[in-house]
């Protein structure tokens, strides 16, 4: 029989502006905190399947805990289509060929590790895109790191480590400063080309890897769990 592979993706941008007011809202993260927090069951040798949520917020004038609620009432009424189009349809704009048609795609993959890998995918995006490439950063990939590997020893999926709190929270303790900020997280992936194919198939995730705000990266990756954080001046 075929494993199942439990795939849960999740992509959070923050923005933090100089100038701004005091309780800045965050411009988008994926799962809920309940959800994000139910790890993988295994049941007769085969995995269950983590729930699939998003959730959205913005820095206009709508509170942040009216528009998650709206989009989580909106996820759960997502159909069966919806949900595998947008899990395993890979998202591909007008013009840009397949995968299969993009040598350079796996070319960038060899020879490296799998945190390599994921950065040079991520700036082809970028390249193909008209974007600057982002540059690793060290105390950003020790965060990455971290983070993966807490997910994986604690048995979560979220954006909020138990730990430090929100990426935010824990990029402070990491010594981190930044402008904007913003973090993306994924499971289940078994190659780094198949991990940044998802997530440039999800309007929010891709929204994180193609920001022009954004400078620096970190990625980290442990047992199955991927992590990359982003940062800007």
């Amino acid at each position: 029989m075929r494993k199942k592979r439990s795939i849960g993706l999740a992509a959070v941008f923050f923005l933090l502006l100089s100038g701004c007011t005091s309780n800045p809202h965050w411009t988008a993260e994926q799962l809920t905190d309940n959800q994000g927090r139910l790890g993988p069951v295994s049941r007769q040798g085969m995995p269950a399947a983590l729930p699939h949520a998003a959730s959205s917020v913005s820095t206009a004038d709508s509170s942040y805990q009216a528009l998650r609620a709206q989009e989580q009432i909106e996820a759960g009424h997502s159909s069966w289509l919806d949900r595998f189009i947008r899990d395993h349809v890979p998202y591909r704009p007008d013009g840009v060929s397949s995968p299969s048609d993009r040598p350079r795609t796996y070319a960038a993959e060899a020879a490296k590790e799998p945190k390599e890998q994921v950065l040079a995918l991520v700036n082809l995006e970028r390249e193909r895109a008209g974007l600057a490439p982002l540059r690793a950063e060290r105390r950003l990939g020790e965060m990455a790191s971290v983070k993966a590997e807490e997910m994986d020893s604690r048995n979560y999926f979220s954006h909020r480590s138990p730990t430090f709190g929100s990426p935010f929270e824990m990029m402070t303790a990491f010594g981190i400063r930044y402008r904007v900020a913003g973090e993306t997280i994924a499971q289940g992936q078994d190659r780094p080309a198949e991990v940044v194919e998802q997530w440039m198939a999800s309007p929010q995730h891709r929204a994180n890897l193609l920001s022009a705000e954004f400078a620096e990266t970190g990625i980290g990756y442990y047992n199955g769990k991927w992590v990359q954080e982003f940062a800007g001046d």
